[in-house]
């Protein structure tokens, strides 16, 4: 939701006033003992007049402002000469990596699943460093945006370090064509139970999911929402996402601005999927924005059953305001709530699970507030072994040589089960591969982290070969989240009895 506002009155008066405040701001225990304004126009003139570089007033005023800008804490705050802001594009050079600026640097939230960030080994928590070797040392989504999209050739090098391992990895991509959002197949796991995934939200997303849920077969039992590092999409998104799961008429979401009211949005359409059918949602800490208020409305509303992690905690809405000189501040300016009012938005301090708020869905169940949706079923992911991380600081550096080597393991395509995985003879025969392009872990690594690496390379050798629904089988069965999710739609004789057991 951004809209174009003409304001009166020039940078250089606004920079005073907002950064004089600022200042004053930074440190409230200290007493500056003059106006804010007074203190702002010194401090500009001793550095003009006295600093050991000379620096033009009007490049002062602009540091000054964009200093401010960047000190918002806010992402996707910007300041820029009309004309030459763009929109962030969704889906970078078509890689399905999702990223956030939380925390200062550019860090991977989400991996698209299958998508070439996928396939080329990046992963959730990675710190973008480089790109094509040019150094990522910008806090704008604009730029950092740019520097993914911009290389010409028909691979993209990306050096990444990886969280909880140290390593600093050179990864090689294959772009793909740009998709405003990204969606699964509908895959049908057996007895009435049917899987959805939202991997990336994006303009006309609601309008494919919708498509998929109406062609459920009549017997449809219950429904699999993988939210599990979804994230992009704006409020329009959010609305139609949770339009297909709710009656007409139910809230889905409220916005609240700094000094106004919030402002509620009820459900303008009849459902896509029948209030018959049981709905079980997963998410974790890379689902946010769109996806994140669909998962919080589903559970206000007692709508779906949620498991997995607390999600990220990612829900702003934006606008552009254009100043008289004809430069435009882009910055948030409304938080996301669920219909139930819990904001989206996770705020500067990390809240105790404890001291968090909390809230009444539309049936009386309580659920947490407090920043992000905390899920019914609170479902901690398992942390890597310490073999496997060990092996991985060996293999990470070479990750490019490894999956390239990953097609030689002996089995055949037209043999291959969902839940394939290599034997020792495989591994031994692919280490063997390795050695020769310089790659040789010690043995007792290897045996520390055999059955990790043996699970990773069937996950990327069973999606290459067997394509999405391949991979998704895979999951049902070796993911314990989706296990539980579909094990406890099987239980359940209707949606009430899922959420409310009764």
């Amino acid at each position: 939701m951004s809209r174009a506002v003409r304001v009166g009155g020039g940078l250089f008066f606004l920079v005073a006033l907002v950064g004089a405040t600022w200042l004053m701001t930074r440190s409230p225990a200290v007493d500056y003992q003059v106006h804010p304004t007074r203190l702002f126009e010194q401090v500009i003139t001793h550095v003009g007049n006295f600093g050991v570089d000379s620096i033009a007033e009007a490049e002062l005023f602009g540091r000054a402002a964009e200093g401010l800008i960047a000190e918002l804490g806010d992402e996707y705050a910007s300041l820029s000469p009309q004309g030459e802001h763009r929109a962030t594009p969704s889906d970078p050079n078509g890689l399905g990596i999702q990223f956030t600026l939380r925390g200062g640097t550019a860090t991977v939230l989400g991996v698209a699943p299958l998508s070439p960030a996928w396939h080329g080994g990046l992963e959730a928590g990675d710190r973008l460093l480089s790109v094509g070797g040019v150094p990522i040392l910008s806090t704008s989504r604009e730029v950092v945006a740019a520097a993914l999209e911009t290389s010409s050739d028909s691979t993209i090098a990306l050096q990444v370090r990886r969280a909880g391992v140290g390593t600093v990895m050179d990864l090689t991509f294959w772009p793909a064509t740009p998709r405003p959002f990204r969606v699964s197949e509908l895959v049908t796991l057996g007895q009435g139970v049917h899987y959805l995934a939202i991997y990336q939200a994006g303009p006309g997303v609601a309008e494919v999911v919708g498509r998929a849920l109406r062609l459920l077969p009549s017997d449809t039992r219950g429904l699999v929402l993988d939210l599990r590092g979804a994230a992009g999409g704006s409020i329009e998104e959010a609305t139609g996402l949770t339009e297909l799961f709710v009656q007409r008429g139910e809230p889905v979401l409220r916005v609240q601005g700094r000094d106004s009211l919030p402002r509620s949005f009820s459900s303008q359409h009849d459902p896509s999927l029948p209030s018959s059918t049981s709905v079980v949602a997963l998410v974790g800490t890379a689902t946010a924005d769109a996806a994140e208020l669909l998962a919080g409305a589903l559970q206000d509303l007692d709508r779906a059953l949620l498991i997995g992690e607390p999600t990220f905690g990612r829900g702003l809405s934006q606008e552009e305001f254009t100043l008289s000189n004809q430069w435009v501040i882009r910055m948030s300016t409304q938080r996301w709530e669920t219909p139930m009012g819990r904001t989206i938005q996770v705020g500067d301090s990390v809240i105790d699970f404890a001291d968090r708020p909390v809230f009444a869905t539309a049936s009386g169940r309580s659920v947490r507030g407090g920043g992000g949706i905390v899920p019914d079923s609170l479902r901690a992911r398992p942390a890597a072994s310490s073999g496997w991380t060990e092996l991985w600081r060996v293999l990470a550096p070479s990750l490019p040589v490894v999956l390239r080597n990953m097609d030689s393991l002996s089995v055949a395509g037209a043999g291959l089960e969902p839940t394939w995985r290599p034997t020792r003879a495989d591994l031994t025969q692919l280490l063997d591969r390795l050695s020769t392009d310089g790659v040789r872990p010690a043995p007792e690594l290897v045996a520390g982290g055999a059955d990790e690496l043996g699970r990773w390379l069937g996950d990327r050798l069973v999606a290459t070969r067997l394509g999405e629904v391949g991979w998704v089988r895979r999951m049902a069965v070796l993911d314990p989240d989706l296990r539980l999710a579909v094990a406890l739609l099987l239980a359940a004789a209707t949606p009430s009895a899922l959420v409310l057991g009764k």
